[in-house]
């Protein structure tokens, strides 16, 4: 293994490091909070000083994450493969299915398999949305008032709508890369069968040979545009509309001097 493969391996693990000590850290700083406030209702979750001693574990980290990123920038260390272009598997696909003539039978397989997983995915991951919705469209999830602050409110938020995120999230990761591996065979499959056909002498026949065009980015931009529509919505029942305006309002009035 050369230096610099060593300097990047090191480096890429500090950096997860860091996460996982701030993301510790903000857990802990958050819990700590919750119980002080849950003894005195007029105490602060987040202060200067649980902040500075949750967080300060992390510094010597990051420190060495810095000192160990202006070495490599010093002694010019970067990846060997970060000027080469990405290998796309998808374009990889196409570029090689639309060459066949005559698709095979592992081909079609591949390329169904391809149409269950991409539509299966986004019907599982709308599906672990529709408790985060039901959750946030609910004004009475969102109540502050007596003594539930804004903490104990967000606090909850989390714990109702945040395994339901990270299941769609482990959803998408997966078949994501089920979709890679389908995709990596047809290509197999369709080299191979590139490689009878010219032993043959059959010609390429784009309308039967060429893969079904790609819409995974319009099915992204319909999917994006329909959450964001979503969330209006859910803001709008849910009472936050009323919270965004009082606050413009406060914001004008208090820091611009209006008032």
């Amino acid at each position: 293994m050369t230096r610099d493969k060593i300097c990047l391996y090191l480096q890429s693990f500090i950096c997860v490091l860091i996460a996982v000590m701030l993301s510790a850290a903000a857990v802990g700083i958050y819990r700590d909070g919750t119980a002080r406030k849950a003894e005195d209702p007029g105490a602060s979750v987040y202060t200067y000083e649980n902040v500075k001693e949750g967080t300060s574990p992390a510094v010597p980290v990051v420190v060495m994450g810095l000192v160990l990123t202006f070495a490599g920038i010093y002694l010019g260390i970067k990846d060997e493969k970060a000027d080469k272009p990405v290998k796309d598997t998808e374009i990889a696909r196409d570029l090689t299915c639309n060459r066949v003539a005559e698709p095979s039978p592992e081909m079609y397989a591949e390329r169904e398999l391809q149409k269950k997983l991409g539509l299966g995915r986004w019907i599982a991951a709308g599906a672990c949305m529709i408790p985060v919705f039901i959750y946030i469209v609910n004004p009475a999830h969102f109540d502050r008032s007596d003594a539930q602050g804004l903490e104990m409110v967000i606090g909850s938020m989390v714990l109702h709508t945040l395994p339901w995120v990270i299941l769609a999230f482990i959803i998408l990761s997966v078949t994501t890369v089920l979709l890679e591996k389908s995709m990596k065979r047809q290509t197999e499959a369709a080299a191979a069968r590139l490689k009878e056909e010219k032993e043959k002498g059959l010609k390429p026949d784009a309308d039967t040979g060429g893969p079904v065009k790609n819409s995974n980015l319009k099915i992204i931009r319909v999917v994006m545009f329909a959450i964001a529509v979503i969330c209006i919505i859910a803001g709008i029942l849910n009472g936050s509309m009323h919270d965004v305006l009082a606050k413009a309002i406060l914001v004008c009035t208090e820091c611009v001097g209006l008032g």
